[in-house]
């Protein structure tokens, strides 16, 4: 009965958690906006600071004119993301004025999966931030 209790024990404290296994987590950073014809071209900076790679990253984003007015929501598919690489992904979000663009909402993620495996709360292991002129919270 001690063993039992005792490998309990390890199991439960001593074993690190799934998620510090999997590292720590995925930074976001909206680092530019550039105005296109008829559209805000997005530069979204991706660290993917875990172990695995995401198969599947869909993020829902809902952008507010200077106002606070909602202006667009957007789904944005961000896959693939390697394991413990940092990238770059360019999106056009169309019907927006870089200009008067305030903030960018993060609403949701729809879909994440690692490298096979749904993480449930995906939107606790992400960490947000801007460089440009609107800001990125959730």
């Amino acid at each position: 009965m001690k063993r039992i209790l005792a490998a309990a024990w390890a199991v439960l404290f001593l074993l690190p958690s799934a998620a510090s296994a999997q590292g720590a987590g995925l930074k976001l950073e909206l680092n530019r906006l550039q105005p296109q014809p008829e559209a805000c071209r997005t530069y979204l900076l991706f660290g993917n600071e875990m172990n695995v790679g995401f198969t599947k990253l869909v993020l829902d984003f809902v952008f507010f004119d200077s106002d606070g007015i909602i202006a667009r929501r957007s789904l944005v598919n961000a896959a693939p993301l390697p394991a413990d690489k940092t990238v770059v992904k360019i999106f056009d979000v169309a019907g927006i004025d870089c200009a008067n663009l305030g903030r960018v909402l993060l609403n949701s993620v729809q879909a994440c999966d690692t490298d096979g495996d749904a993480i449930e709360d995906c939107l606790s292991i992400v960490t947000l931030s801007s460089r440009a002129e609107a800001t990125l919270y959730q």
